[in-house]
Protein backbone atom coordinates (compact mmCIF):
# COMPACT_ATOMS: atom_id res chain seq x y z
CA UNK A 1 0.00 0.00 0.00
CA UNK A 2 1.42 3.54 -1.03
CA UNK A 3 1.39 6.74 1.22
CA UNK A 4 -1.62 8.19 -0.62
CA UNK A 5 -4.08 5.37 0.02
CA UNK A 6 -3.19 5.19 3.79
CA UNK A 7 -3.77 8.64 4.36
CA UNK A 8 -6.74 9.82 5.90
CA UNK A 9 -9.82 10.31 3.56
CA UNK A 10 -10.81 14.08 5.14
CA UNK A 11 -9.58 16.63 2.34
CA UNK A 12 -6.81 18.51 4.04
CA UNK A 13 -5.95 15.71 6.59
CA UNK A 14 -2.28 14.33 6.38
CA UNK A 15 -2.82 11.35 9.19
CA UNK A 16 -2.60 8.10 8.89
CA UNK A 17 -5.99 6.05 8.74
CA UNK A 18 -6.40 4.14 11.69
CA UNK A 19 -6.12 0.15 11.34
CA UNK A 20 -9.54 -1.79 12.66
CA UNK A 21 -9.21 -5.91 13.47
CA UNK A 22 -12.35 -7.69 12.77
CA UNK A 23 -13.65 -10.96 14.38
CA UNK A 24 -11.76 -13.18 12.07
CA UNK A 25 -8.75 -11.44 12.92
CA UNK A 26 -8.11 -9.64 9.77
CA UNK A 27 -7.13 -5.92 9.47
CA UNK A 28 -8.35 -3.62 7.30
CA UNK A 29 -8.01 0.53 7.32
CA UNK A 30 -10.89 2.71 8.38
CA UNK A 31 -11.92 5.58 6.07
CA UNK A 32 -10.50 8.39 8.71
CA UNK A 33 -7.71 8.21 11.44
CA UNK A 34 -10.13 8.98 14.17
CA UNK A 35 -13.38 9.25 15.17
CA UNK A 36 -14.03 12.72 14.67
CA UNK A 37 -12.76 12.75 10.92
CA UNK A 38 -15.06 9.86 10.31
CA UNK A 39 -17.95 12.16 11.80
CA UNK A 40 -17.05 14.95 9.59
CA UNK A 41 -16.43 12.99 6.67
CA UNK A 42 -20.66 11.35 7.19
CA UNK A 43 -21.69 14.61 8.28
CA UNK A 44 -20.30 15.96 4.69
CA UNK A 45 -21.87 13.38 2.55
CA UNK A 46 -25.27 14.06 4.34
CA UNK A 47 -25.11 17.89 3.74
CA UNK A 48 -23.75 17.27 -0.02
CA UNK A 49 -26.84 14.92 -0.37
CA UNK A 50 -29.14 17.23 1.36
CA UNK A 51 -29.10 20.42 -0.53
CA UNK A 52 -31.69 22.95 0.80
CA UNK A 53 -31.49 26.45 2.37
CA UNK A 54 -30.02 24.95 5.59
CA UNK A 55 -26.83 23.42 3.41
CA UNK A 56 -25.09 26.42 3.24
CA UNK A 57 -24.77 27.19 6.96
CA UNK A 58 -23.85 23.76 7.50
CA UNK A 59 -21.12 23.37 4.97
CA UNK A 60 -19.68 26.70 6.89
CA UNK A 61 -19.58 24.84 10.02
CA UNK A 62 -17.90 21.90 8.19
CA UNK A 63 -15.44 24.61 6.57
CA UNK A 64 -14.90 25.41 10.69
CA UNK A 65 -14.38 22.16 11.70
CA UNK A 66 -12.02 21.24 9.05
CA UNK A 67 -9.89 23.94 10.01
CA UNK A 68 -9.95 23.34 13.76
CA UNK A 69 -9.11 19.64 12.46
CA UNK A 70 -6.35 20.82 9.76
CA UNK A 71 -4.44 22.22 13.10
CA UNK A 72 -4.48 18.87 15.23
CA UNK A 73 -0.33 17.72 15.22
CA UNK A 74 -1.57 14.03 15.98
CA UNK A 75 -4.40 12.37 15.24
CA UNK A 76 -5.75 11.15 18.70
CA UNK A 77 -5.78 15.40 19.72
CA UNK A 78 -8.80 16.57 21.26
CA UNK A 79 -10.58 19.40 19.22
CA UNK A 80 -12.81 20.96 22.51
CA UNK A 81 -15.01 22.87 19.60
CA UNK A 82 -16.01 19.88 17.81
CA UNK A 83 -19.02 18.71 19.19
CA UNK A 84 -20.66 22.46 19.91
CA UNK A 85 -19.56 23.29 16.59
CA UNK A 86 -20.82 20.16 14.59
CA UNK A 87 -23.80 20.45 12.20
CA UNK A 88 -27.03 18.52 13.41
Amino acid sequence: MNSTTSRCHRPGCGFNRRIAVNKEGKSRRRLGCSTVCEIWLSRARRIALSGGPEAESAARALLHLSALLDARTYAAQEVPEFFETLPA
